[in-house]
């Protein structure tokens, strides 16, 4: 999914991905396949306590040159759209950003202050998590 929120984040965007809350991918197979199935597709459950601002099933992670936003999508029947932005956070207060590997790819982004978003990517963006890694500098 290809969005670009420099029109809601009022400044150009550099790169972004859309992002799910850890463990959602798991409880959306669990719900529709049982549990079992998910967890042999997606692996057992790791830690999930993230100090990520609550923001329903989907957001949208955007980067430009001075910060970092999380951006609330709104998803219908059959259209996805960026909604508002939930938080903006300076570049300079992200201390990491790390980006594992597996059918759903936690992304993993600490701040300065020891604050830590945990978030999961598809594979199928993937390419735009990794490209947000490399703008945060990690």
């Amino acid at each position: 999914m290809a969005f670009n929120a420099s029109h809601i984040i009022g400044s150009p965007e550099l790169v972004g991905v859309t992002v799910l809350p850890r463990g959602m991918s798991k409880r959306q197979a669990s719900a529709t396949g049982g549990s079992l199935p998910a967890r042999i597709a997606l692996g057992p459950t790791g830690e999930t306590a993230s100090d990520v601002p609550n923001f329903g099933r989907m957001a949208y992670l955007a980067v430009t040159d001075s910060e970092l936003a999380l951006v609330k999508v709104k998803t219908g029947r059959w259209t996805t759209k960026l909604d508002e932005v939930i938080v903006r956070i300076r570049r300079t207060d992200v201390a990491s950003a790390e980006l594992g590997s597996g059918v759903i790819c936690p992304l993993t982004i600490t701040f300065g202050n020891g604050d830590i978003w945990r978030l999961e990517v598809s594979r199928l963006n993937k390419r735009h998590a990794q490209a947000v890694v490399h703008a945060l500098g990690s």
